[in-house]
């Protein structure tokens, strides 16, 4: 390869990823903190299935703004 041809398309040469110096993470870590993060967005929209208002207004057959009373202790006394 000559000059020309790496001008034409630089990009197609460059050092990436863990080429480069300055890499800190390795290609498989960069695939588990990826796999952790879809996990956690799974969790994440499990638990809003189940526990948001709207769920707990059907569950207990109320408004959802029955539930953010309740949950502000505007509605019924604080029992402990």
């Amino acid at each position: 390869m000559n000059r020309s041809e790496y001008l034409q398309c630089p990009s197609l040469y460059c050092k990436r990823g863990e080429e480069l110096p300055q890499t800190k993470l390795s290609a498989a870590a960069v695939l588990d903190i990826r796999a952790c993060a879809d996990k956690a967005k799974r969790l994440r929209q499990r638990i809003t299935a189940r526990y948001s208002r709207a769920a707990l207004a059907k569950k207990w057959g109320v408004h959802e703004r029955t539930i953010d009373k309740i949950l502000a202790y505007e509605t019924r006394v604080d029992v402990r």
